[in-house]
């Protein structure tokens, strides 16, 4: 998800999301990102729909 900023869009949904990266040591980073998403939908049922997701990845650079 990091490099395609759309895809949640794309998907049918709108919202917000937050990332934060930490460098551990040079080459290695710990990223952290949330996201609080809802169904862009006007169906009555999908409307309510609510998403909220929480990912980590730990990325070694060489």
């Amino acid at each position: 998800m990091d490099a395609d900023t759309g895809f949640f869009r794309r998907e049918g949904f709108r919202g917000w999301g937050a990332r934060t990266d930490y460098v551990i040591t040079p080459g290695l980073v710990c990223a952290v990102e949330g996201f609080r998403l809802e169904n862009r939908r006007e169906s009555p049922l999908l409307h309510r729909m609510h998403e909220y997701i929480l990912g980590t990845s730990i990325t070694a650079y060489f």
